[in-house]
């Protein structure tokens, strides 16, 4: 195994446990929110099928591999570890490693763009989430949307080494609305994730959703 920080060592350890069956329960949780997921943030509304789609932080099984696309592909500095555990050959999905902040793709194949780019609860894993936008963008086709679900405040609310940022819906509105218009988005107390409770004792902790278009690549 690569030499891992912590953050990410907390992050790899909460999946791969040792107990098999403690591993399947967790994962079945968790895959189990997608469809809830992928509504929540719109993507119900586009067409996906014919897309070239990237996920930012995919874990162990990519969101999107649900989806129909063109292409799917799942970015994640753990996903070669993952793949030992989560091996999931009919998702015809593509996962590479690799960091938000600083995405493997050079200008020629980022010229190439991505059509739909989806971010679920990794933004704030992430170092420096406003890197992460702006290499959004330069992999993004011209006229590509960017998905996000994301829980508020995240490293407050439920404490873990991987939780590294509090993001609020409005520190990431003022990272996007220069180079998105937003067409679809939803906010605690409306959605909640996960089954963490949150300050109210009600169950699944505060988040919230956007989809996105980008308007500053001319199209």
């Amino acid at each position: 195994m690569k030499k891992l920080n912590k953050n990410l060592k907390a992050e790899l350890d909460s999946w791969i446990c040792k107990d098999e069956n403690i591993r399947k329960r967790k994962s079945e949780r968790e895959f189990a929110r997608y469809p809830r997921m992928i509504k929540e943030m719109g993507l119900d509304l586009i067409d996906t099928s014919d897309k070239m789609i990237l996920e930012i932080g995919c874990g162990p099984k990519g969101l999107i591999s649900i989806l129909d696309a063109e292409l799917k592909m799942g970015l994640d500095p753990l996903a070669s570890e993952y793949q030992k555990y989560y091996k999931d050959p009919f998702n015809n999905m593509i996962y590479i490693d690799g960091y938000g902040e600083e995405m493997p793709f050079g200008e020629s194949e980022g010229s190439l763009g991505f059509d739909l780019i989806v971010i679920p609860n990794s933004l704030d894993h992430c170092q420096e989430p406003n890197k992460v936008i702006e290499e959004c963008k330069r992999v993004m086709s011209p006229s590509g949307w960017l998905a996000v679900h994301n829980c508020i405040n995240l490293a407050k609310c439920h404490p873990h080494e991987s939780h590294i940022n509090n993001i609020s819906y409005n520190q990431f509105r003022n990272l996007v609305d220069k180079d998105f218009e937003c067409y679809h988005t939803l906010q605690y107390p409306e959605i909640r994730y996960g089954w963490i409770k949150g300050p109210d004792g009600k169950v699944g902790q505060p988040c919230f959703t956007y989809l996105g278009r980008i308007c500053s690549k001319g199209a």
